[in-house]
């Protein structure tokens, strides 16, 4: 009996790949059994950043509420 030497799937046959379950593991504290450390508080600095942000947005926002168009009159002489 002549069995072909070249066992590679055909080229035409698309293979599926089946994804991994994704496994849970338990919720674990520290070895010192505190727990994490989140929520994080904001500091001074991330409340100064955040402010900075909205402020940011807020002008882009003001600026070009008109279009372009107010940009180009307010920056005209």
């Amino acid at each position: 009996m002549d069995v072909p030497a070249d066992r590679s799937p055909s080229k035409g046959a698309p293979r599926i790949r089946v994804p991994k379950p994704i496994l849970r593991s338990p919720a674990r504290r520290r070895p010192t059994g505190e727990p994490p450390a989140l929520p994080y508080h904001l500091q001074t600095s991330g409340v100064g950043w955040l402010v900075a942000a909205v402020v940011l947005v807020a002008l882009t926002i003001v600026v070009f509420a008109g279009g372009l168009n107010a940009l180009r009159r307010a920056a005209a002489p």
